[in-house]
């Protein structure tokens, strides 16, 4: 449910554009103009963005999909060899001041080399926010996702849920399977005075399998977040979030999960020198997991403590790193409905290299156990490394490194056939390309 809060924030900033944006756009804001035109957003016209990312990258990966799948759920590597991946999106933005309607779409496809099939998939999403009076706003979320592959991820980014491990996408999942995927999402901001801010909201996912085996998903929650702030460098908050999730099995056996957690949390900042900042934050509470056991029907009730911490320092102007730990109450979509208490925690630190190159380093560990059978657990691993170099504001060669392992032992009601191992290795090369098309930018 953390999502929704972040969701919240993000929303209030009228969004995060693309990341090509970020990382390419030359000079301060509305220094781009579109190439067909465009005026700088302002609270007294309507005014329309939109613009063009292109990615294309190559390689070689050690742990290939096959057109055969493993003779063994042990998870028998795959083949090593070459591929390539091509994705583009187009974002579109109208609005004025605080109110704006956003959509994005995002296209790609895989090919690896000596492979008869293209793996093709792509993501819809639609982003609105419309002031209900002063204080008030009112944001919606929509997304729609068509994915050919699963995808076995524990570090999904708590604003994004479907979003890939590090070094991997859709299009590299362990398992071919087409799945669908679908989330709607609304809350309701309210800034109080300059120091108090509440967000409410509700939502509902549904992840599907649209061939072979696999379980339905359906999940909603709601959420209420009161954050304070006493002074700039200095915040607190309290939250409170439910959520309801239930998998059907092939066999048409449910089992409903619901979550309660409770959380109170700290934010700190402070400026060390004129170039170094040391930004602090963490969250601590409890989660109660109800669960219904598949054989007797019975519902039984869990309390797990649960909580997170972060920290990010500014070493230099051109320099920072960062560090998470997490301890969260989940469950795997699609996979199993066995709710596992998760602690993960990730490294990360970025570099800028004059003013056109960027080195990225990350990496995290994560561990789950079982909630209700205490037996079954995954750990996975993840590592990579990240070199770009943008000779303009709108074109950037990139290349990287990237490693992704998971073991699942003993996991209750696994979907068949998924791989209980797996490890890769990734080198890849290419360039991306952000292109402006209406606005300023």
């Amino acid at each position: 449910m953390l999502r929704f809060f972040v969701f919240c924030v993000a929303a209030m900033s009228t969004l995060a554009p693309v990341a090509a944006r970020a990382q390419l756009t030359p000079g301060a804001p509305g220094a781009v103009r579109g190439l067909f035109g465009g005026r700088p957003p302002a609270a007294d016209r309507v005014t329309h963005e939109s613009a063009l990312t292109f990615d294309l990258l190559g390689g070689y990966d050690d742990n290939q999909f096959s057109d055969v799948e493993p003779e063994s759920p042990a998870g028998a590597a795959q083949p090593q060899g070459f591929g390539g991946t091509a994705s583009g999106s187009l974002r579109y933005r109208v609005g004025r001041g605080q109110a704006f309607v956003q959509t994005a779409g995002i296209a790609f496809a895989s090919r690896q080399a000596g492979q008869r099939e293209r793996l093709i998939g792509g993501d819809l999403q639609l982003v609105a926010a419309v002031p209900i009076t002063r204080k008030i706003r009112l944001l919606g979320d929509a997304r729609a996702a068509y994915e050919p592959a699963y995808l076995f991820n524990v570090f999904a980014p708590a604003d994004d849920p479907s979003a890939a491990p590090p070094g991997a996408g859709p299009s590299q999942g362990q398992q071919r399977q087409r799945w669908l995927a679908v989330n709607t999402a609304a809350a309701l901001s309210g800034d109080w005075s300059v120091r108090q801010r509440t967000n409410v909201g509700y939502s509902r996912s549904l992840r599907r399998p649209l061939n072979g085996a696999g379980n339905d998903s359906n999940s909603q929650g709601a959420f209420a977040l009161h954050t304070w702030n006493p002074k700039p460098s200095a915040g607190f908050d309290v939250s409170y979030s439910y959520d309801d999730n239930v998998q059907v099995s092939p066999s048409l056996l449910q089992r409903p999960v619901r979550f309660h957690t409770g959380a109170i949390g700290v934010q700190l900042t402070r400026r060390l020198s004129r170039a170094r900042v040391l930004t602090l934050s963490a969250r601590g509470g409890a989660t109660r997991s109800t669960v219904q056991a598949a054989a007797d029907a019975q519902r039984r009730n869990f309390w797990s403590p649960t909580g997170s911490a972060a920290t990010r320092l500014g070493l230099t102007r051109a320099w920072d790193v960062g560090a998470d730990v997490n301890r969260t109450v989940t469950v795997l979509e699609g996979l199993t409905p066995e709710p596992f208490v998760n602690n993960s925690a990730s490294l990360n630190t970025a570099v800028r290299l004059g003013r056109r190159a960027t080195v990225a380093l990350s990496g995290g560990r994560a561990r789950g156990e079982a909630l209700v059978t205490r037996a079954g657990s995954f750990d996975s691993t993840v590592a990579g490394a990240r070199l770009q170099y943008a000779p303009s504001g709108y074109f950037a060669f990139v290349t990287s490194y990237d490693y992704y392992s998971y073991s699942l032992l003993d996991v209750d009601s696994i979907v068949p056939g998924f791989p209980t191992n797996y490890n890769r290795h990734a080198v890849r090369v290419g360039f991306t390309l952000w292109l402006p098309l209406y606005g300023r930018f």
